[in-house]
């Protein structure tokens, strides 16, 4: 649990819009990888671009044809995460159907549902320690953005 929480955290200071947020690129304009070691040995990788979201835990996948905004993994002890923003031209409950399978076939048994709105979630555990959770909104001029967040605990 403790990985979900530095996760939920991430993500919410990412959409605090803080004025001290900045963006890394290559010389190209490309996307760029950010590894940063705490003094425990704590490790966190943050990456941007649509090849950033390809060793989620559990098996998950990225939508079909969705666009990988960002992505920020966490690996501390034998947990992993991700933290994955997404856009699709797919409607929000489209992708939330796409995530519920996806969970439940990792063996999730999904725990919560809950309509904020147009805000879409859903979220559940594994026996296995996997934790799971997934957000779809209405994109602005149709489609939809999506949020990520999955852990590994270790069994």
């Amino acid at each position: 649990m403790r990985l979900i929480a530095i996760i939920a955290a991430t993500a919410l200071i990412a959409a605090c819009g803080s004025e001290e947020a900045s963006t890394v690129e290559t010389p190209q304009g490309e996307a760029a990888a950010i590894s940063v070691s705490g003094p425990d040995g704590a490790q966190a990788e943050i990456t941007t671009g649509d090849a950033a979201a390809a060793n989620l835990p559990g098996g998950i996948g990225i939508y079909p044809g969705a666009t990988v905004v960002s992505n920020t993994s966490v690996n501390q002890n034998g947990q992993q995460g991700a933290l994955v923003m997404l856009e699709s031209a797919a409607e929000p409950g489209q992708l939330l159907n796409f995530y519920r399978q996806q969970a439940e076939a990792a063996g999730v048994a999904i725990e919560l549902e809950m309509n904020s709105g147009p805000a879409q979630m859903i979220g559940g555990k594994s026996p296995s320690g996997l934790n799971f959770s997934f957000t779809a909104n209405p994109g602005q001029g149709g489609g939809s953005t999506g949020m990520l967040v999955i852990g590994q605990e270790p069994r």
